[in-house]
């Protein structure tokens, strides 16, 4: 049996095309747990709707706790071989289920993990919209080679792309009160696993959309990406050397220099975030102690930012454009077949 638990808050706009999404998989054996965290619009409505036309379904109503509390929530009463995450904004393909456990019980691995679709769009995914696909290779890892793939970047740390045998979280809880919580979490429960499985077939769709949990600069959200940050940092710190080298952790604390100066970049002309400035400032000084051996990109951003701020928006609004184009090209040699096909 696999349990799928799916927490939902206001999200009465998309949730039948998630539940559908997953009431009329391939696969049957499925537990379906629905947490409504104590949603304000009509998703609380939809999910006892669909529990009376299916009896898989699990319906748990509890105060507004966050998506973690909402995730833990599935976790403490779920009772399958198998557990997956599935946010009730997304939806999977209808042969979900079926690829992933296949090629979990054929290769007897620990966590299965697919490529998805990125759809910009409000309406249907599965409809007529921009696309984009996570890309993965096929592969099978040990604990240790899958965590030095998450940190290049050659597997994603979000929980909902992938399968797990569910004695992984017997002790394991997301962090309450957190966003940004799979980027916690994922690599320790990586670290339990014995081995883990990609394929290289899109099988979820993951919606991006306007003013989700993680999109909008508030505080809060500042706070809570710093906090993930620093504890992967911590977490990848404690590894070296025995997982991850000496230069994933200088490319890790690049790409976070490189967030904090576009998430301050973000808020510029934004008068009421005085104090998200001041705190995404402290960490961007902070870049100042390793900025030698960072890229040559992040170099120019920082050292421009120390100049004015407005002095480094002025660059980056001229480097996305050019940027943008080089790719056109590099894409364009590659379709003719004289481009490096390793871009």
């Amino acid at each position: 049996m696999i349990s799928i638990i799916i927490p939902v808050y206001n999200v009465a706009s998309y949730l039948c095309e998630c539940l559908d999404s997953v009431v009329n998989q391939t696969y049957k054996n499925l537990e379906i747990i629905i947490v409504d965290d104590g949603s304000t619009d009509d998703s609380g409505q939809i999910c006892d709707a669909y529990k009376k036309k299916d009896q898989r379904i699990r319906v748990i109503h509890q105060v507004n706790g966050g998506l973690s509390a909402a995730r833990n929530a599935g976790l403490d009463i779920m009772s399958g071989d198998i557990v997956a995450f599935l946010d009730s904004d997304d939806a999977l393909k209808l042969d979900f289920f079926q690829i992933m456990v296949q090629a979990m019980i054929k290769d007897g691995v620990d966590i299965v993990v697919c490529e998805y679709y990125t759809c910009y769009t409000t309406k249907r995914m599965s409809g007529n919209c921009k696309k984009d696909i996570y890309r993965l290779e096929n592969g099978i890892y040990t604990s240790s080679e899958a965590l030095q793939r998450i940190a290049d970047h050659k597997i994603n740390h979000s929980v909902w792309n992938k399968i797990y045998k569910s004695d992984l979280f017997n002790d394991l809880r997301f962090p309450v009160g957190i966003n940004y919580e799979d980027a916690i979490l994922i690599p320790v429960v990586f670290e339990k696993s014995n081995s883990i499985m990609t394929i290289k077939r899109p099988l979820l769709y993951y919606r991006k959309r306007p003013l989700s949990i993680t999109t909008t600069p508030t505080k809060k959200n500042i706070s809570d990406f710093l906090y993930s940050r620093v504890v992967r940092a911590d977490f990848i710190s404690k590894h070296i050397p025995g997982v991850f080298t000496t230069n994933q952790i200088i490319r890790f604390k690049d790409e976070c220099l490189m967030s904090y100066i576009s998430m301050y970049l973000d808020v510029l002309f934004n008068r009421d975030s005085k104090k998200v400035k001041l705190l995404l400032n402290h960490e961007i000084n902070k870049g100042g102690t390793y900025i030698k051996r960072c890229t040559l990109k992040t170099k120019v951003l920082y050292y421009s930012f120390k100049i004015n701020p407005i002095v480094c928006f002025s660059i980056l609004k001229c480097y996305w454009p050019i940027g943008a184009l080089i790719r056109t090209i590099k894409k364009h040699n590659v379709h003719d077949g004289i481009g490096d096909r390793h871009e």
